[in-house]
């Protein structure tokens, strides 16, 4: 790209305030991120503890900690009751016993192995009943207390995962506001494109309504885009033409949300010699292009090719980084004149005119 785009404030004054604005919501943000971060540090602690093992968790791991040796609350309460019934029925067992040995003939004080037989019979299944009540009472106290603890722990847990991500996300928020307010770290002479602005910054950023002129027109110098020949700029959803095969009235494809309504080349091209550097992505993309080459940023605005190095920048789909930039000479060059927003794809880059 030649010249670069301009954006001349006409309010300084509102300028000002919209960027204290988008500092002041990147500060909450950032305060937001360690509230939350706060709270999964409780969470933390609610399971594991401060030195990591005498939280909840931490504690259900120690087996002698998992014991019920008897049942109590509402489980010695159920367990009484059924050794109560257990006694009445067994009760009315014994003196069934009795009733039949006195009818068969036997008297009350009168010996007999068998009906003594039955007698013991009967209240060695009294003490089984009210072994086998205390077992009950106990494994259900201690399951109910295990499922109930895990529910607990599963409720902290979640908690905790749900505050991560709320504090990821709030620093993610803070980082991709100051970017917008800045620019990438290390590019503090980056220019704000006024025909891409931020999302998140909108009217309240960097080139918010106080950069725009008397009707909300933006100020800027005349701008062109460079490439080198052999560049393929989109020419439909899955076409793609080389640079100097374009000619005046050629539709260029840009921004995904202009794709039904292409830009149109609207001057000729022109050709020039410029100073040129080549830069690759991590995902392989390569552009030569003049030094000055725009390319446009995911967060809102603009870095020039000679300095992307280490920056991220936007194709169609994604934010790739670029990984290398290097010179390439003078080259031969093409300058397009295109349709607001003046975005083009060039070797899968987003670029601007």
């Amino acid at each position: 790209m030649g010249g670069g785009q301009k954006v001349q404030q006409t309010n300084p004054a509102q300028a000002a305030a919209a960027n204290a604005a988008a500092t002041q919501s990147a500060q909450q943000a950032t305060a937001l991120s360690q509230q939350y971060g706060t709270q999964q540090q409780q969470q933390y602690n609610n399971l594991f503890g401060t030195d990591g093992k005498s939280g909840a968790v931490g504690s259900m791991l120690d087996p002698s900690k998992l014991n019920v040796t008897s049942p109590t609350g509402v489980y010695a309460l159920q367990n009484t009751n059924a050794d109560r019934a257990a006694a009445t029925q067994y009760g009315q067992n014994a003196g069934n016993i009795t009733a039949a040995a006195q009818q068969a003939g036997f008297g009350p004080g009168t010996p007999s192995g068998f009906v003594q037989d039955q007698q013991n019979k009967n209240a060695r299944s009294l003490a089984d009943t009210r072994g086998s009540n205390f077992s009950t009472a106990t494994t259900n106290q201690y399951q109910d207390a295990l499922n109930n603890f895990w529910k607990a722990a599963g409720t902290s847990q979640a908690q905790g995962t749900a505050a991560q991500g709320g504090s990821l996300q709030g620093n993610s928020t803070a980082n991709q506001t100051y970017a917008n307010l800045y620019g990438t770290a290390g590019h503090g002479n980056v220019v704000q494109s006024a025909n891409y602005l931020s999302p998140i910054l909108g009217a309240a950023g960097t080139i918010g309504s106080a950069a725009l002129g008397p009707g909300g027109i933006a100020t800027q110098a005349a701008s062109s885009s460079c490439c080198a020949e052999g560049t393929l700029i989109r020419t439909g959803l899955k076409e793609f033409t080389p640079i100097e095969k374009l000619f005046e009235g050629a539709r260029v494809f840009g921004l995904p949300e202009n794709d039904d309504d292409p830009l149109v080349i609207w001057r000729p091209l022109a050709f020039a010699m410029k100073p040129c550097v080549r830069i690759e992505t991590d995902e392989g993309q390569e552009l030569v292009c003049s030094t000055d080459h725009t390319l446009l940023l995911p967060g809102g605005g603009y870095v020039t090719a000679k300095e992307s190095l280490s920056c991220s920048v936007r194709t169609r789909g994604r934010a790739v980084k670029v990984v290398a930039v290097e010179d390439a000479g003078e080259r031969r060059v093409i300058r397009l004149h295109l349709d607001a927003p003046h975005v083009f794809e060039s070797n899968g880059l987003l670029s601007e005119e």
